[in-house]
């Protein structure tokens, strides 16, 4: 006649045939524990003695560490782009200063083919944020005025004349832009003329007027009325 040890086990070993084929009742091999527990066939140890298993492998390991132990021999290979032999990692192909470049390069063929990367949205700067931008800004612009200034003046040179041969190359643009100009200049030509006549009969700027002295007799002040 069996036992209730044996006849619990042979129920729990028939139980979880119905509802999970991968996993089994399973005896824990540590010495002393004997205990059933839910595990794959090929486990040895329940969790609680797995965990402490875990833990003298661990204290094992940091002892072997403290005695001073020779590290392993490092594994060297060649890079086969500079030919330089360096210690090997997880890419054994290139060195790091190799792999440094080449990621740079894929980099900048990435951006260059997605093109500018979208700011992305975020909040919009303080009162003193902006202050110190202009600021910052100012104080640049003061301590490299000649070389921004001439950067300046060489893109919008650059831009007039490619403009300039854009107009040359079409004869009706190159036609509507001379007009324009002509305009241009009879405009500034007949403003001259007025500002000229309107300022012939003003005394020009720091001289005292003329003025004419009254004659004898004459009463100076308005006309009286008739």
């Amino acid at each position: 006649m069996e036992t209730i040890e044996e006849r619990e086990r042979r129920e729990l070993s028939t139980w979880w045939t119905q509802f999970d084929p991968g996993t089994c009742v399973v005896e824990c091999f540590e010495h002393g524990c004997g205990a059933l527990f839910f595990g794959r066939p090929r486990s040895m140890y329940c969790p609680d003695c797995l965990r402490q298993h875990h833990n003298r492998t661990q204290r094992r390991r940091r002892r072997r560490q403290r005695e001073n132990a020779p590290p392993p021999a490092p594994k060297l290979a060649t890079c086969s782009r500079c030919g330089v032999v360096f210690e090997r990692q997880r890419q054994p192909r290139f060195c790091p200063d190799c792999r440094r470049e080449l990621r740079n390069e894929a980099k900048r063929r990435t951006r260059a083919e997605s093109g500018p990367r979208p700011r992305p949205p975020g909040k919009p700067p303080t009162k003193a944020q902006r202050k110190r931008r202009r600021a910052n800004s100012r104080r640049h612009y003061e301590r490299h005025k000649d070389t921004i200034n001439e950067a300046r003046r060489g893109n919008r040179r650059e831009e007039s004349q490619r403009t300039y041969a854009a107009m040359k190359a079409d004869p009706e643009r190159w036609a509507a832009f001379l007009e324009r100009k002509r305009q241009w200049a009879r405009a500034k030509t007949a403003e001259r003329r007025e500002l000229k006549e309107s300022a012939a009969g003003q005394p020009k700027p720091g001289r005292r007027a003329s003025v004419v002295p009254p004659t004898r007799g004459a009463v100076s002040g308005p006309a009286p009325r008739t």
